[in-house]
């Protein structure tokens, strides 16, 4: 625990801004950032302490570390392996960190510690909040968690986000695994959409059979200004679900739209598909003077091109999703 406290000491100390780094300086730089605890704890890789449930955790501690370690060869080649790798590394951290320091006597200081204890899943103690006002927060949260999948056995659920700050934009996920199969979950293809821009996916968890994981999905500052996206403001999720050993697809979610507000917090985001809706649209963009052709309920490329047109013109964000709110503006248009 020692040489572990030096290490997270030596690795908070080393922090730096990124902003003017370039991508070679980033890889050094967090190659030395990781190093600062690989140097101090990698001697106990092989090493069996009397504790057995300790020895597991030190070891899933040096693995961790290891597989940051690995990902940052991947940073500019190819960054959704590395974001995946530095993820679950990170992941894997900020679970075992906080019970290092309740059960083993880590000794950090708290307030370093904290956000490890809320990207766990495991919120920080305090002795000043009520039974009264922690069920009532607990209530606000589960408003404005959204279900990504819930069957066969297998719940994902998006909980939350964290305000982002100057490295990256972190949402929470949750995954409940009652189903016979370890299993892998990440989003349909690897990628998904944000603000109307495809981008690699940020998740990638490995949930064994009977366990609940909470995870978070970071989206990299670098990345997401080579995307020209300042703010997160909606994602498109579709959730894949495949087999820890063979890696074959089990089971597919959805797709979910997500809405993010000013002040961080998310909602599922109505958006119809159904031929009834678009073709109730095409007839509004016709009406308001956009030609999408013939109402037919089929989304082609003439009717996206006149969705853009009109939420270009009306201040709206330009994402051709069909929405109650877009439906209302169309005939708000029209009179």
């Amino acid at each position: 625990m020692k040489d572990l406290a030096e290490g997270l000491t030596a690795r908070w100390a080393y922090d730096s801004d990124e902003d003017a780094m370039s991508n070679s300086e980033i890889m050094e730089y967090r190659t030395q950032l990781v190093n600062e605890e690989y140097d101090r704890i990698s001697k106990y890789e092989k090493e069996d302490f009397e504790n057995e449930k300790f020895s597991l955790m030190a070891h899933a501690y040096i693995e961790a570390i290891e597989m940051q370690l690995d990902a940052v060869k991947y940073y500019t080649e190819l960054p959704d392996i590395y974001n995946s790798e530095w993820s679950a590394g990170y992941n894997m951290r900020a679970i075992l960190i906080p019970d290092f320091v309740d059960h083993y006597g880590l000794d950090v200081p708290e307030e370093e510690v904290e956000p490890f204890r809320t990207d766990s899943g495991k919120p920080a103690s305090s002795d000043t909040l009520s039974s009264e006002e922690t069920n009532k927060d607990d209530k606000e949260q589960n408003e404005l968690e959204i279900e990504l999948y819930n069957d066969q056995g297998i719940k994902v659920v998006l909980t939350g986000m964290k305000e982002p700050n100057y490295t990256s934009t972190d949402f929470y996920i949750r995954i409940e695994n009652l189903n016979h199969h370890d299993i892998v979950v990440t989003t349909d293809d690897s990628q998904m959409v944000v603000n109307g821009t495809m981008m690699y996916s940020p998740l990638w968890a490995e949930v064994q059979s009977g366990k609940t994981a909470n995870v978070t999905m970071s989206f990299w500052k670098s990345d997401l200004d080579s995307a020209g996206i300042d703010v997160i403001r909606e994602m498109t999720m579709n959730i894949s679900i495949m087999d820890a050993n063979t890696f074959d697809i089990l089971y597919k979610g959805d797709e979910k739209f997500v809405s993010i507000s000013e002040d961080n917090k998310i909602s599922e985001k109505a958006v119809y598909t159904d031929k009834e809706n678009i073709q109730k649209v095409q007839e509004l963009l016709n009406s308001a003077g956009y030609d999408c052709g013939s109402a037919d309920g089929v989304p082609g490329k003439q009717t996206n091109s006149a969705l853009l047109q009109f939420e270009k013109d009306h201040g709206l964000q330009e994402t051709t999703d069909i929405t109650p709110e877009l439906i209302e503006a169309l005939e708000n248009a029209i009179g």
